[in-house]
């Protein structure tokens, strides 16, 4: 039984930090003091909270939540959801990038950026 509180929090640990990675790679703001930046750090660190949270009061609620994706669902129907969702995710980090990168969208400058 101990070892599988400690499988759980390896893998509950090893999934967080491999997410707070990818979301960092993806973000389109390098820099800290800008809105998104802000924004993308409070949300990682909600995250981080968020897994202890759950590690320490509420490890059945954990466990279904590190199989995700396609590849974790059963039903085809979901399957096809689940990659859906995944495609779009990866297109909406890579269409923001690339927006602020060549200026497509007219954005105004604010007092916060």
């Amino acid at each position: 039984m101990e070892n599988q509180k400690k499988d759980l929090g390896r893998r509950a640990t090893e999934a967080t930090v491999k997410f707070v990675a990818v979301l960092s790679v993806l973000s389109s703001s390098r820099r800290v003091r800008c809105p998104i930046g802000r924004a993308g750090c409070c949300f990682c660190g909600w995250i981080i909270a968020m897994t202890a949270y759950f590690l320490r009061y509420d490890r059945a609620l954990l466990e279904p939540r590190l199989h995700v994706g396609p590849g974790a669902e059963r039903q085809p129907a979901q399957k096809r959801i689940q990659l859906f969702d995944s495609v779009v995710l990866i297109a909406l980090f890579i269409g923001s990038a690339l927006d602020h990168r060549f200026g497509w969208s007219a954005v105004p400058k604010t007092s916060l950026g």
